[in-house]
């Protein structure tokens, strides 16, 4: 009896020593919205809604506290068809949309680059992005398809495009440094990424189950691609890995394309990658770009191979013993690989294996670049005061409709401004 009147004394004292916590001091409500003061007594996260929309417009300000979060489970299960976020918001918790199936659209009133820093608060599951249920993205009511990222980002965070099947470039701006984890997971309808040479590392599933992505090139800035990381991209035929990445995870190119070739260093890390593996692989000793550079010795060069790539177009000339370079353009000792390049392989010192004519998108006067100088022809042969015949007059129809005029001077201006 002494025993059980003890238990019972030591539970009225612990009971009674245990702070009382006003829950209504830390979560109030402002018409169909629930919300919480964070700590800085200034801004306020969204913790529900108790109201009937179908179509959710998340305020900017609730009660004058600006909005900068969503909490975990903020709107689970609920029946929205879209959802309006403003550009205040910052953080979006853990399942904050977990099963709002009816989703079929996501608007945010920021910048694209804004979206693509908001963290999201997730363990190992989508949910608390709202693109996995809508697969689409919508800046301030414009369906996202090509995307470019606005400068001034350092980071591209996990989760941030995942599932979005609208999505179908994108262009990444010089300063991001890494790309995170399942960033464009599940993104079926990409066909192309630039990826900048700031990046130094790709996550893990960060392009997992693109299945329309038939190319990627890897910069030279990057040292680490993550497990899984272009995982089941059925379609990926080309993969350009430079000799800086010394790491290279688990199934990276598991489940891809039987036809996957990967375009490697020789004695470097990737090639060793894909020996071990079992890989098609190719050797290239010179990776250009549409600046492409390189020594120019009486036009014979000996390599075991040669890729040349711009930003739209990969041409690689497999290993040959010989390969002739008669240059586009020719300054001191450089030459340069503009449009008008010929390159003619050589399988011994006199029969000729292959030729090619280099086309560069948008090079139109052969300096390997594309720049205010070409669009200033295009300009002129547009308004018909000049004309541009042969590779020049391809390399200038970027739209490919068989005629030069405002539409090639305005795609030439844009790719001029990106490159």
């Amino acid at each position: 009896m002494k025993k059980l009147l003890s238990i019972v004394l030591l539970i009225v004292i612990l009971v009674s020593t245990v702070p009382v916590i006003d829950v209504t001091a830390f979560a109030t409500s402002s018409g169909d919205f629930e919300y919480s003061v964070n700590a800085d007594g200034l801004t306020a996260a969204v913790t529900g809604y108790i109201g009937d929309a179908t179509e959710l417009e998340i305020p900017e300000k609730l009660d004058g506290y600006r909005i900068t979060g969503i909490d975990e489970y903020a709107f689970y299960n609920r029946t929205f068809t879209s959802v309006t976020i403003p550009s205040s918001i910052t953080s979006i918790g853990v399942s904050a949309f977990e099963n709002c199936t009816s989703l079929i659209k996501v608007n945010y009133t920021g910048t694209l680059s804004q979206w693509a820093s908001i963290t999201f608060n997730l363990i190992e599951e989508p949910y608390s992005n709202p693109i996995y249920y809508a697969m689409n993205l919508y800046i301030n009511n414009e369906l996202v398809t090509d995307a470019v990222l606005e400068p001034g980002i350092t980071e591209i965070k996990p989760f941030a495009f995942v599932n979005c099947k609208s999505l179908t470039s994108i262009m990444i701006p010089d300063g991001v440094k890494s790309i995170g984890e399942y960033t464009f997971c599940l993104c079926e309808s990409l066909t192309y990424v630039k990826i900048p040479s700031s990046v130094t590392s790709i996550s893990r599933f960060a392009f997992a189950f693109c299945t329309s992505l038939t190319s990627i090139t890897i910069p030279d800035s990057v040292t680490s691609v993550g497990d899984f990381s272009f995982y089941n991209c059925i379609n990926l035929v080309n993969a350009i890995i430079p000799d800086t990445v010394t790491s290279i995870g688990d199934d990276v190119f598991g489940e891809c394309s039987s036809d996957l070739t990967l375009y490697c260093y020789p004695d470097s890390y990737a090639e060793q990658f894909a020996d071990e593996n079992s890989f098609n692989y190719v050797n290239v000793d010179i990776f250009g770009s549409s600046n492409a550079e390189i020594d120019y010795t009486d036009n014979l060069i000996n390599a075991n191979a040669y890729g040349i790539c711009d930003v739209n177009n990969l041409l690689y000339i497999p290993a040959v013993e010989n390969v002739t370079v008669s240059a586009s353009m020719v300054s001191g000792n450089k030459q340069f690989l503009g449009t008008g390049t010929i390159i003619t392989t050589h399988g011994d010192s006199v029969n000729i294996t292959s030729k090619y004519t280099l086309i560069i998108n948008g090079d139109t006067n052969g300096d390997s670049v594309c720049d205010i100088l070409d669009a200033t022809q295009v300009a002129l042969v547009s308004a018909n005061k000049s004309t541009l015949n042969g590779v020049y007059g391809t390399a200038a129809d970027l739209n490919c409709d068989g005629e030069i005029d405002v539409n090639d001077y305005s795609a030439i201006v844009n790719k001029a401004l990106l490159t």
